[in-house]
């Protein structure tokens, strides 16, 4: 039986609707339809689809691990389900090398010692030497004139913003989840071209899943560096204008 089809039958078996399931896991339901139909592409990025696997089969009393495991193998190719595996063991220095490391470590320290020393009986000489030359100067300094002090015009204070705009402009999809002095207020895939804008008393708060496909605008001002492709990020926008990454 397909993937999807089994979910989806096993749901209606329990009587569930998609919007019993959305209440009951916090998954929307857009995201809960495209599993069952197995439209993959629309699913978020892949840590947090193969998340909503899990909740939405542990919902209905199926063995998540498999149901993930399944999912894994239709939704992703097999270099994508891969982890690399790391080297167990460490190859151990010699006692050759051990001792040359340490010859080598002493020859370092005695190095930095004689340059110390040196570094401070020049440094006595250069002091001694502009002493000399102060004393000369200040028998040779010509009579202070005082003058007039110079009256300044007061600079103009810094604008300082009241509230934090912020204006996203997607130029891959990139799933994003906005919030609103701590109000959500979109959760979803961005798709290119797409634009968002909000404003936020103290904050606005970003979590984007392909930091790369964005880009941020806090208080008309273009946020460097907001993240790479693929990259999942997480900001505090401010009202003062700092993006601060969590």
């Amino acid at each position: 039986m397909d993937f999807g089809k089994r979910l989806k039958d096993e749901r209606e078996h329990q009587g569930f609707t998609l919007d019993d399931v959305e209440q009951e896991t916090k998954i929307r339901k857009l995201y809960i339809k495209a599993i069952e139909e197995e439209n993959f592409s629309i699913l978020p990025p892949r840590v947090y689809a193969i998340g909503f696997v899990k909740r939405y089969a542990k919902f209905l009393n199926l063995n998540e691990t498999e149901i993930a495991e399944e999912f894994k193998m239709l939704a992703y190719t097999e270099n994508e389900t891969q982890e690399e595996e790391e080297p167990e063991h460490t190859p151990l220095m010699s006692a050759g090398e051990k001792i040359g490391k340490s010859r080598f470590n002493v020859k370092k320290i005695a190095a930095a010692i004689a340059f110390l020393i040196i570094a401070i009986w020049l440094g006595n000489i250069l002091v001694g030497y502009l002493a000399d030359r102060t004393q000369k100067t200040e028998r040779t300094k010509p009579p202070v004139v005082e003058q007039q002090p110079v009256r300044q015009t007061p600079k103009p204070s810094p604008v300082v913003n009241d509230q934090a705009k912020v204006k996203i402009t997607a130029s891959q999809s990139c799933w994003t989840q906005i919030k609103v002095d701590d109000v959500v207020k979109f959760e979803g895939t961005m798709r290119p071209g797409e634009e968002q804008e909000f404003t936020g008393q103290d904050k606005v708060y970003i979590k984007a899943g392909n930091a790369g496909g964005l880009s941020v605008m806090l208080n008309d001002k273009n946020i460097q560096n907001f993240g790479q492709i693929g990259e999942v990020v997480e900001y505090d926008l401010l009202k003062d204008g700092t993006a601060k990454k969590l």
